[in-house]
């Protein structure tokens, strides 16, 4: 169902943005539309990236995602890196070779980048939108390997911003399956998420290496490497106090620091964190408060001893 205040393309598309994890349907009734209604270089952008995820990654809709990215990008005129990085993607997974092999070779010229560093974020953008967690085992080697590659890329500039997006997306990914990650899975989870780190601090503002900061506390948490996972927690909370207050941000910092400390059983220090994390939460809306919740939880049943109160660390 649209929702009545999304009366604009441009409330659609932020609507479709929103709700498009809990609503991938709702979310496509809003996006088919919008390719002829929308007008602005970055909101195009934004309606291919969600026909790729929602139509293809989601719904496994792809020719139907191939359409939509495909008026997208047409509609943007001058052709963007991250449009035709998302065209190539939806291009391969709807099994169109020649529209996927005139991306790759379009995003090369536009970014001026050698074809195969532009071939391995695509390949890296495929795994991210193919990937779930019944198929996980099969495409891991594959990440591995693309991330093994995209490792010692450090230009353009454009072209490492979209590496650090999506292989943030794809360890995100991994880590929401298997909070508790070991062998494998960890290592190549850990190895993705330390690509994402390292372009994000090439080429990030200070919210993209703070942010990048808490994707390493929270993997180095899942795989029991307890101090690592504090001192990036500190770091990221380190870079806010530097610059410009987050609550939300500080709040799951602080979440990330109280579990590291609690498993190196620092029963002060995670506590203190925990009444950081509920100070900041305190003017959460709905949504956030309900994240904060979860969180909170899943960190109490990971460090609390059976038999302890709520809310002790």
């Amino acid at each position: 169902m649209i929702p009545p205040e999304a009366t604009t393309p441009e409330a659609r598309l932020a609507e479709a943005v929103r709700s498009h994890d809990d609503d991938p349907w709702g979310a496509r009734a809003l996006l088919m539309p919008l390719p002829g209604q929308l007008t602005e270089p970055d909101d195009l952008a934004r309606l291919a990236w969600l026909a790729v995820h929602v139509l293809g990654g989601l719904l496994k809709r792809w020719p139907e995602a191939l359409a939509i990215c495909g008026q997208a990008v047409a509609a943007a005129g001058a052709p963007r890196a991250d449009m035709l990085r998302s065209l190539a993607a939806c291009a391969t997974l709807a099994g169109d070779a020649l529209e996927a092999a005139k991306a790759e070779q379009d995003l090369a010229a536009i970014l001026g980048a050698p074809t195969a560093d532009c071939a391995v974020l695509i390949r890296l953008a495929v795994i991210e939108q193919d990937l779930g967690k019944d198929k996980l085992d099969r495409w891991l080697p594959l990440l591995d390997a693309a991330a093994a590659r995209a490792e010692p890329i450090e230009r353009p500039a454009e072209l490492v911003r979209l590496l650090a997006i999506t292989a943030n997306n794809s360890a995100s990914l991994i880590l929401e399956w298997h909070p508790a990650a070991s062998g494998e899975t960890a290592r190549v989870m850990e190895r993705v998420a330390r690509l994402s780190f390292r372009c994000w601090h090439a080429v990030g503002t200070w919210v993209q290496h703070e942010r990048a900061h808490y994707l390493m506390a929270l993997v180095l948490n899942a795989t029991g490497q307890w101090p690592a996972a504090a001192e990036h927690a500190r770091s990221g909370l380190a870079l806010i106090r530097a610059h410009e207050p987050q609550p939300i941000d500080s709040c799951f910092h602080q979440l990330a620091l109280a579990r590291a400390l609690g498993a190196l059983v620092d029963t002060a220090g995670s506590a203190a964190a925990l009444a950081e994390a509920a100070a900041s939460a305190a003017g959460f809306d709905d949504y956030w408060q309900a994240e904060y919740r979860k969180t909170l939880a899943a960190i109490q049943a990971a460090v609390m001893p059976p038999g302890s109160p709520p809310g002790s660390p």
